[in-house]
């Protein structure tokens, strides 16, 4: 927004004309997109991009979910989120809005772009297509299996059947190169209303093939061959090249448009701090980034992580808070960055894969990029950082994912689905992660969760297609221990 000179005050009155609830409470969640048909396509999409971002990285979803599972923050205070006991409103909260406000929206201006064939149609409608996989690929990685095919059909399927996750990973692949192929750089697209990249059609299609990346490499153990196929498909195509890429999401300086970190640093100022996990070894490999993850502690001056998952309760004053920057009003949200795509190379090429370069060159690149992304922009600093933290083939899942993990600060889901992949210890093998302290509260889970449950709310509304779901899960629970079918 504030690279395109956007404005969101179209937003309170979508609220009034029927796009849903711009609140986190939902009395009814309807798949129904609530006879939007008369808003224009880039207010759909817009409202869309501002409802994922907000609902991804906000002090609920982030602060007492994703930033928790990652183990970059901890809680001082109202500890039980660490401890794995998730609120279950604020559970259904991201089921909601990812369907009611992102997904819904994004199908109706799909329909009415190809409902009305005029210039930009065929990219327009590819962007939103782009957007709904992201989203998607987002849902089904924290649950498992989920609604799919049948979950934005209106109120011919209000109570929609659950698709596997390995059929909705094969669709998502297949749907984003489709699109890729129909994105046409001649022809006109989204303006102002893209919040990310303002309709530029070749961003998008790095967008869509950095995507790819992600999602193959994420089953890359299950399925090698399909994952080195669309990889180095995705590459050839062209995916990002460097931060100027990043997909981002760009706040504004005022509520409602600011960055929700922001607004809830206004008021809760001791409900998170960054974890001891983080800043301890941080410290330890002499990391330039921590003055920009974390403050110093108000009562020491020095940068104390909060050990994590302790059921005690402390003073903020005495730990690090999130740096000054991440809680800024105006700091981006991260969709997706060019320092997680490197990194994902890095990995690519270990694996044998021909993408383009080296594992140890991509190893650079993601490092650097990450740093010069967070203002640090000493090349000798960085150099030095590189040589004390020299990539190593013997050791490249550990060397590689500590570094993804450190560059994907404040990308908590992201980087929690990443960690519970890779299995991502310290270089050499030491224990980098820690369970909770003063125990789980969750009785399947004592290290890290492996999903999120399903709303309790999907027991009642959707309870059919809802047991049959759980009756799939190893165990035939609904447990935040069951691992992913994409996992080792």
């Amino acid at each position: 927004m504030k690279r395109h000179n956007n404005k969101l005050g179209f937003l309170t009155i979508l609220c009034l004309i029927g796009l849903g609830s711009c609140t986190k409470s939902f009395e009814e969640l309807n798949y129904d997109p609530n006879n939007a048909h008369e808003v224009n396509p880039e207010y759909l999409l817009s409202y869309a991009q501002k409802n994922a971002m907000d609902n991804t990285w906000d002090e609920w979803q982030n602060g007492r979910f994703g930033l928790l599972y990652s183990q970059q923050w901890s809680q001082p205070d109202y500890t039980e989120e660490s401890r794995y006991q998730i609120r279950t409103n604020v559970n259904y909260n991201l089921w909601a809005a990812y369907y009611h406000d992102v997904l819904n929206n994004l199908e109706e201006s799909v329909k009415q772009n190809e409902a009305d064939l005029i210039s930009g149609s065929p990219n327009k409608s590819a962007i939103s297509k782009i957007f709904k996989s992201w989203a998607f690929h987002v849902l089904t990685d924290i649950y498992g299996d989920v609604p799919y095919g049948e979950a934005l059909q209106g109120e011919a399927a209000l109570n929609p059947k659950y698709e596997s996750s390995q059929v909705i990973y094969a669709d998502l692949l297949k749907t984003l190169q489709e699109q890729v192929e129909i994105l046409d750089e001649d022809q006109s697209s989204y303006g102002s209303g893209d919040n990310i990249y303002g309709g530029d059609v070749i961003k998008w299609k790095k967008f869509a093939n950095s995507l790819i990346v992600r999602i193959a490499l994420r089953m890359v153990d299950k399925d090698p061959q399909a994952a080195r196929t669309a990889i180095e498909a995705a590459v050839s195509s062209g995916v990002f090249q460097g931060n100027e890429d990043n997909a981002l999401y760009h706040y504004l300086a005022n509520a409602p448009n600011n960055n929700p970190i922001n607004e809830s640093y206004k008021s809760r100022t001791g409900d998170f701090s960054v974890s001891k996990t983080l800043v301890d070894y941080m410290k330890e490999v002499n990391d330039p980034r921590l003055a920009v993850y974390a403050s110093p502690a108000e009562v020491s001056g020095e940068y104390v992580g909060y050990v994590y998952g302790s059921s005690t309760v402390i003073n903020a004053d005495q730990v690090s808070l999130p740096g000054t920057r991440i809680r800024a009003a105006e700091e981006s949200g991260i969709f997706m960055s060019y320092p997680e795509v490197a990194f994902a190379l890095a990995e690519a090429a270990e694996r044998g894969f021909s993408v383009g370069g080296t594992a140890e060159d991509f190893y650079k690149k993601g490092i650097t990029a990450s740093m010069n992304y967070w203002g640090v922009t000493d090349g000798n600093a960085i150099n030095q950082y590189i040589a004390a933290n020299p990539y190593s083939s013997a050791d490249w899942k550990n060397v590689i994912g500590v570094q993804k993990w450190l560059g994907m600060y404040m990308q908590g889901i992201q980087a929690w689905l990443e960690r519970i992949r890779l299995d991502i210890k310290k270089p050499g093998g030491a224990q980098l992660f820690v369970a909770p302290v003063s125990g789980s509260l969750d009785q399947n889970v004592d290290f890290v969760p492996y999903r999120m449950t399903y709303p309790v709310e999907e027991q009642t509304r959707n309870a059919v297609n809802y047991r049959d779901a759980v009756s799939k899960i190893a165990g035939g629970i609904d447990s935040k221990g069951a691992k992913q079918w994409w996992m080792p």
